[in-house]
Order: C-alpha cells, then sequence, then structure tokens
C-alpha cells in the first residue's frame, strides 16, 4: 500500500514576482491527493486563500483548511473568524488548527487552555472535529499527555527522520508533514520549496477518512479530451456515450 501524498500552502507559495498562480493541476499530474491551504490567522485571512480554495478543488484535490493560531486574539474569536471563512464551502478534510507560534507565547498551562477553547468553539461552529497540527518538540513543551487530546486527529511536523516522533497522548498521526523542502516546481508552486505530507493510508483510506465515495471524481481537462479521443482512434476505447452518430449508417 502506498501512501496518499499531499502538500500544504499559504500566499508564501505564490510569489508576486511571478504571473500566475499556483498550478493545482501540477500538483495532482505531481501525485498529490490533497492539499491544507492556509485561510486564516488571528483574525485575518491569508490573502490568497479564497482563489487556492477554488482552485485545489477544480484540480479534484481534497482540501484541508488551516488556522495559524497566535496569540494576539481571544480564542473564541480566532475560532469564530476562522469557521466564519469555511461557512459556504467547508473542505472535503478537517479543519486544522496550526498549534506553532512561540512569539508572545503564553506558559505552557494558559496556551494549552487557548487551544481547547479554539478546538471546541470549531467543532461546535463547524460539525467537524478539528485536526491539530504541531511538532514533538512544541508540543513537549506546550501540549500535555492529557488523553483528552487524543480526540482530535493529529498532522505533526518532523523532519529528517524515517518515521515521525509521536507525541502522547496519541499512538499514530494522521498526517505527516515530513519535509519543508519539496520540489517546489515539480508540484506547480512558485516558491521553490513546499511542504510535503502524507497520510496514514492510500487514497482509498483517505476519502474513506473524508467522508467520500471511492472513487474520486477528477475533473475532465483537455489533456483527458485528447488522449481519450486519441484512445477511441486506434480501438483502445469504447465510443463516446454521447456521440449522436453513433450506430448511424
Amino acid at each position: 500500500m502506498t501512501n496518499a501524498i499531499g502538500l500544504d500552502i499559504s500566499t508564501w507559495q505564490d510569489s508576486p514576482a511571478i504571473p500566475g498562480h499556483i498550478n493545482f493541476d501540477k500538483a495532482r499530474l505531481a501525485g498529490a491527493s490533497f492539499v491544507f491551504i492556509k485561510a486564516s490567522q488571528g483574525v485575518w485571512s491569508d490573502p490568497d486563500f479564497e482563489m487556492n480554495w477554488s482552485a485545489a478543488k477544480a484540480a479534484g484535490l481534497l482540501r484541508g483548511a488551516y488556522h495559524y493560531m497566535d496569540w494576539s486574539k481571544p480564542p473564541l474569536q480566532q475560532a469564530q473568524y476562522f469557521a466564519g471563512l469555511l461557512a459556504l464551502d467547508p473542505g472535503e478534510l478537517p479543519p486544522v488548527c496550526d498549534y506553532e507560534c512561540r512569539t508572545g507565547a503564553p506558559s505552557s498551562g494558559a496556551a494549552r487552555l487557548v487551544l481547547r477553547a479554539f478546538l471546541e468553539e470549531t467543532k461546535r461552529l463547524t460539525g467537524k472535529t478539528p485536526m491539530i497540527y504541531t511538532s514533538p518538540g512544541y508540543w513537549c513543551e506546550y501540549g500535555s499527555a492529557d488523553g483528552y487530546w487524543a480526540q482530535y486527529p493529529l498532522w505533526i511536523a518532523h523532519y529528517g527522520v524515517a518515521v515521525p516522533l509521536i507525541p502522547r497522548p496519541w499512538t499514530c498521526c494522521t498526517f505527516w508533514q515530513s519535509t519543508a523542502k519539496g520540489n517546489g516546481y515539480l508540484y506547480g508552486v512558485e516558491s521553490r520549496d513546499v511542504d510535503l505530507d502524507e497520510f496514514s493510508g492510500d487514497e482509498a483510506a483517505l476519502r474513506a477518512f473524508a467522508g467520500l465515495s471511492d472513487q474520486p471524481d477528477l475533473p475532465t481537462t483537455r489533456w483527458d479530451v485528447a488522449i481519450t479521443a486519441w484512445a477511441r482512434q486506434l480501438g483502445y476505447a469504447g465510443p463516446d456515450p454521447g456521440d449522436d452518430n453513433e450506430g448511424d449508417g
């Protein structure tokens, strides 16, 4: 079984010096099945969020939105802002709290209270159990082994290892951010590097995790149409069921 792979992006992957934007079709062709997209931080939204959100959907990628939680605003206010951005189109994957900010961080106990309030409010407003994104080192400092946290799926960031370190209380991770040095060109972003992620199962398992059917509903591109026409011409594919002339004469 080959685990599904994906990427995570924000406005930093869209260079203002380069015309155009992220090419999610290219990411899909490179093998990506999903993408996590930064939606917000504090109470402001990523300037590319709406554009990235719709473009990733059009490319057939499963989408998850993440909120970078900082310490500038109360947690309920941050959760309400985040959930508001997802009200009309929540995406296919759970919403994510990016729990890694050290600038202005309070004590570990106070930070955990903020995280808990954010997660519970996000769950109440979206109807989805959010995920926690963090690193082993950050969780060691600002998290805890309390079993309460295990109800939230873990997306762990751990680079340069064959297997990520899983902090307690989790026993496994749902997603693993394995590198920040992915080939940006290969995956259609405008930055040299891009974060790459791995799901703990294949694409069918990923779709099941998202509550979707086993068969992906991929968009039809001009490339697909050209290949299908070529295959029919050589007799490798059946007739187009939409061809009204089929069977005539």
